[in-house]
């Protein structure tokens, strides 16, 4: 049986909202998913697909302080720290998350996977692979296409 989809907002949530940048944050999404999951019909599975925000690009905000450092190339490549910073932010929420679900005596199963790599850049990709995009074989370009999941 079909149930209709629980959806939540900013404006339905107004002033429980945590935000990085201009977006829910992931530590803010994961506490709403535990809520949802203690108040959930517990005669029911529990099901919920999820998409986060903190880490949608562009990467050029300048009121967000970057956290991380590319040793390698200082102040080259100041949107890719701006995306690992924010990985790292999720890094921190998905801790909290796991760690609540590995208390819960229901078996649980928790899957990650991104929809696409993030638009830093293209110099970044050029160290990563390198050689320049112009360069790269069709085999090289499809693993800009591929995300892992976890």
């Amino acid at each position: 049986m079909l149930r209709e989809p629980v959806v939540f907002s900013p404006n339905s949530l107004k002033g429980q909202l945590d935000y990085i940048r201009q977006y829910c944050s992931d530590s803010c999404d994961y506490r709403k998913i535990i809520d949802l999951f203690e108040n959930r019909d517990k005669d029911k599975p529990f099901f919920m697909f999820n998409v986060t925000m903190q880490n949608h690009g562009g990467y050029t905000d300048k009121s967000f302080r970057s956290t991380v450092q590319l040793t390698d190339y200082p102040g080259r490549f100041p949107q890719t720290e701006q995306y690992l910073s924010l990985i790292r932010e999720s890094d921190k929420a998905l801790l909290e998350l796991i760690t609540y679900f590995r208390r819960v005596s229901e078996p649980t199963v928790i899957i990650f996977f991104g929809d696409h790599q993030p638009s830093v850049e293209t110099g970044f990709y050029e160290e990563l692979y390198g050689k320049s995009f112009n360069s790269l074989t069709a085999e090289e370009s499809l693993k800009m296409y591929v995300t892992q999941y976890m």
